[in-house]
């Protein structure tokens, strides 16, 4: 392995180690790179229909909106590099991860096609005024 595979490979073991929340880091960071690309599309362009390609699209899905309403701005993502992440230290620790894991947990496993919407609204708003899932 070399190149950017290695370099991607120790960025996310250090991720995995420093990360609270690492599978909702990931799905900020492929959104934020599907936002430099264009689009969601973009990430899984070189194999559509694998299942690879198929997780991927889910979990980016599942953060920037199926129509890529809620894509990040690449500049606003730019700007955030620039302001300096020290990956040597954790960053600190976030009192709401819990929920917003409860809440992302909601909003991966719910079918906004034919779902009912009223159930897993009153499911969100129960764990943000009770501070935790059901």
């Amino acid at each position: 392995m070399t190149g950017y595979s290695r370099q991607a490979l120790d960025a996310l073991t250090r991720a995995v180690r420093a990360e609270h929340d690492f599978p909702g880091w990931l799905a900020g960071v492929l959104a934020g790179t599907a936002a430099r690309l264009g689009s969601s599309d973009a990430l899984i362009a070189g194999r559509p229909g694998s299942w690879e390609a198929s997780l991927v699209d889910q979990l980016v899905k599942g953060t920037v909106g199926y129509a890529d309403e809620f894509l990040p701005d690449p500049a606003a993502e730019d700007a955030q590099d620039d302001a300096g992440e020290d990956e040597a230290s954790p960053p600190p620790a976030d009192p709401d991860a819990g929920r917003l894991a409860a809440i992302r947990a909601v909003l991966a496993r719910f079918d906004w096609e034919t779902g009912d919407r009223q159930r897993a609204l009153e499911e969100i708003e129960r764990i943000v005024t009770s501070g935790g899932a059901r």
